[in-house]
C-alpha cells in the first residue's frame, strides 16, 4: 500500500481529533492515526528489506514490472 496515502490518513485522523469534543472519539481517532502510521512504517521497511527486490537486482535481464 502507498505509504503517502497511509500518512495522509493518519494526519486526517489527527486533525479530526483536534476538532472533536467527545473523549472516546478523540481516543479512537488517535488510535486510528497510530495504526495508519504503523502500517506506513511497516510498508517502508518491507519495501526496503524485501528479499525479492535483491534477487531482481541480481538478475538484470529479468524485470518484476
Amino acid at each position: 500500500m502507498d505509504t503517502a496515502y497511509l500518512r495522509r490518513q493518519a494526519e486526517v485522523c489527527l486533525r479530526l481529533s483536534r476538532f472533536c469534543s467527545d473523549p472516546l472519539v478523540i481516543e479512537h481517532l488517535r488510535f486510528m492515526a497510530a495504526e495508519f502510521h504503523t502500517r506506513a512504517l511497516r510498508a517502508e521497511f518491507a519495501a526496503e528489506f524485501d528479499p525479492d527486490e535483491d534477487q531482481a537486482e541480481a538478475r538484470p535481464g529479468k524485470s518484476r514490472h
